[in-house]
């Protein structure tokens, strides 16, 4: 009987090592750009500036952007922010890069 409750207790370890091995979907889809990308989509008008977000993010969630990314994922820009609050709660906003509409909140 205890050779088989650690034979389960092992599986169970494997498979939560494996889930934080591999990444989520949206990490898989998404493509996050580097500076010099960065600086075309915003002076060819396909994102707004960090500024912005930023803007349009503290309407929603009060706080500090303390990570700021931005991702293509199936053919749309995307900013992935993620905010600091002054109470120390952390919230992920995702954001259309060209209009600044939130399309999710995680907390």
């Amino acid at each position: 009987m205890q050779k088989l409750i650690n034979k389960y207790a092992l599986w169970a370890l494997a498979i939560i090592a494996i889930s934080f091995l591999v990444p989520s979907s949206h990490a898989i889809a998404a493509q996050c750009l580097g500076a010099e990308e960065i600086r075309v989509a915003i002076s060819q008008g396909r994102a707004k500036s960090l500024v912005a977000i930023t803007q349009a993010a503290n309407a929603v969630v009060s706080g500090d952007v303390i990570k700021a990314n931005l991702c293509s994922a199936g053919g749309r820009l995307n900013y992935e922010l993620v905010i600091l609050s002054r109470q120390g709660n952390v919230t992920r906003l995702v954001l259309d890069a060209k209009s600044g509409k939130v399309l999710s909140v995680n907390q």
